[in-house]
């Protein structure tokens, strides 16, 4: 019986308290942190409440398609739940919940007939364009049932040709409901960290046109699809790979992915290849030994780079080199599922994407087409991880860097794969006031004043908001209080035995504007509270609603 993680009950709540008049909500999950889960627990609770819901699950690749279908049934045996997938040879349309490959459901609507809720997984996938066959499936379920609600969920919020899914023109979805962030879910131990490591061996793609921000197909595999620049990556691949049980190898063509394979094999590693040429039972088969680990390497060409669940994958070959951030993302995301005895993954950067991207927990959506200056990032001379210019330390080795001699900005670097870069700092709690807060044209909020040894820090507890504001006011209260939570700032202020408080808060620069600054963590250990009590200067805050 599977039973869901405090995240996926926050992010199903989300979508529940969601007001669903304001446009469609988008829940944000990091790669291999279960957004599966999110979506079996929700179509079960959404059946109990309204027995005659008829929900659409819909996505982009039929691995994710089945994940999901099992995924339900491991929550709920009995679920009235069905499958509609070429790939899969399902073509259920009469089952109340439904879960269809766009591929081959995008022009059946009408043989499905009504859809009172579609779940779009992989919502990054979703074009603005009204010709697509999301476009299209979409148009046709609403002309079945105008009242039908989309809901998208997605590792990466953002398109590289049109920017943030929530934001512009023809936006599908109008908000982030729920976001779990990547560093959080390394912290909580559902995901373990990326190791990057800067190669000798890179991946020239000088004189590569681009399309859309993209690397034109063609032109980047003959670029990159060198003899000698292969042998000599498989070199140092084998080199850092060593103890290393489970590689994954992305590459830029189907040529290019046979010729790495080749050369891992001529070096006496067993090693399979997976395209979209490949049959569906042979990629069943490669996929099922490399997670039963009787496979040890594996290359692909725009297959694997979503859908993919192989907790043991501990090393990934970066032979794609991608102006999509998004994309960079899920490639990495593959390797970040916890497995037995599995301390982290290594990724080694032929293609030269962490120095295009910077870390994939601060990537956030640019004007498309627009951007291309590398992440400034330092090389550590010891074990070759790339690090975040500021760093003190390499994570991997612990190498310690040299002072810089002139002060560097630390909110214009960014690491590799983690914002680990900028240090947090914890500062001792010596009084905190609790205020209500008002803003125009927003709900009021509880205004949270920590004063400290070092100066004075606020927050914002948006009680009376909704959506992913209102789940973190819940958090927060549950932290403090074993009371109920208030459903107002003046019920919150009332409390009869008030909050309890941290000795100490850990506080850093905010990510997009270092003038402001952000709590991260709380320390309720009496042990640390401040030793002594000293004037305090005050810190400033914008206010964030």
């Amino acid at each position: 019986m599977i039973v869901p993680r405090y995240y996926q009950n926050d992010a199903v709540n989300a979508l529940f308290s969601h007001n669903y008049g304001n446009g469609a909500p988008l829940v944000v999950i990091p790669t291999g942190a279960g957004k599966s889960i999110v979506i079996a627990d929700f179509c079960q609770k959404a059946v109990a409440a309204f027995p005659s819901t008829r929900i659409i699950i819909a996505t982009h690749s039929r691995e994710l398609v089945k994940q999901n279908y099992l995924e339900l049934l491991a929550l709920w045996p009995f679920a009235p739940a069905g499958m509609y997938s070429a790939g899969l040879k399902a073509r259920d349309t009469d089952s109340l919940i439904v879960f269809a490959g766009i591929q081959s459901a995008y022009d059946k609507a009408y043989e499905f007939q009504r859809c009172d809720l579609l779940l779009i997984d992989e919502a990054h996938t979703v074009s603005r364009k009204d010709e697509t066959m999301w476009g299209k499936f979409i148009k046709d379920l609403r002309t079945i049932n105008p009242a039908m609600q989309v809901i998208g969920l997605s590792a990466t919020p953002y398109r590289m040709d049109s920017g943030s899914l929530i934001e512009g023109e023809g936006a599908l979805f109008k908000c982030i409901a729920y976001e779990y962030n990547i560093l959080q879910a390394i912290a909580d131990g559902y995901l373990c960290e990326v190791i990057p490591k800067n190669m000798a061996t890179t991946l020239n793609v000088d004189g590569v046109d681009k399309r859309g921000g993209e690397y034109v197909a063609g032109q980047l595999e003959r670029a990159v699809n060198v003899d000698s620049v292969t042998s000599a990556a498989i070199t140092e691949l084998i080199q850092y790979g060593h103890d290393r049980g489970t590689w994954l190898m992305f590459c830029s063509g189907v040529a290019h992915s046979h010729a790495v394979a080749e050369e891992i094999r001529a070096r006496g590693i067993d090693c399979a290849t997976i395209t979209g040429e490949t049959p569906i039972d042979e990629r069943d088969k490669i996929l099922a030994d490399l997670k039963a680990r009787k496979l040890r390497a594996v290359t692909n060409n725009n297959v694997m780079t979503t859908g993919t669940n192989i907790p043991c994958i501990d090393l990934i070959g970066g032979f794609r080199p991608t102006g999509s951030a998004g994309l960079h993302v899920q490639m990495l995301g593959r390797g970040m599922r916890t497995y037995e005895m599995k301390k982290n993954c290594l990724y080694l950067d032929f293609a030269k994407n962490c120095w295009r991207h910077g870390p994939i927990d601060r990537i956030r959506p640019k004007a498309p087409c627009k951007g291309d200056g590398d992440a400034p990032v330092r090389v550590c001379p010891e074990c070759n991880c790339i690090c975040f210019a500021g760093m003190r330390s390499c994570p991997d080795c612990g190498h310690a860097f040299p002072e810089p001699e002139l002060k560097i900005d630390k909110t214009s670097h960014a690491a590799p794969i983690l914002s680990t870069q900028v240090e947090p700092e914890w500062h001792h709690i010596i009084g905190v006031m609790y205020d209500r807060h008002e803003k125009p044209g927003k709900p009021p909020s509880m205004k949270v004043t920590y004063s400290t040894l070092n100066g004075t820090f606020r927050e914002w507890v948006c009680f009376q908001h909704t959506g992913f504001a209102r789940e973190k006011a819940v958090s927060w209260h549950r932290m403090r209080s074993a009371f109920p939570v208030p459903k107002t700032v003046n019920e919150a202020l009332a409390l009869p035995m008030g909050y309890q408080e941290p000795s100490r808060i850990c506080v850093r620069p905010n990510k997009d504007n270092p003038k402001y600054n952000d709590i991260i963590r709380f320390d309720f250990a009496k042990e640390n509270a401040a030793p002594v009590t000293t004037q305090v200067a005050d810190i400033d805050f914008e206010i964030p609603f």
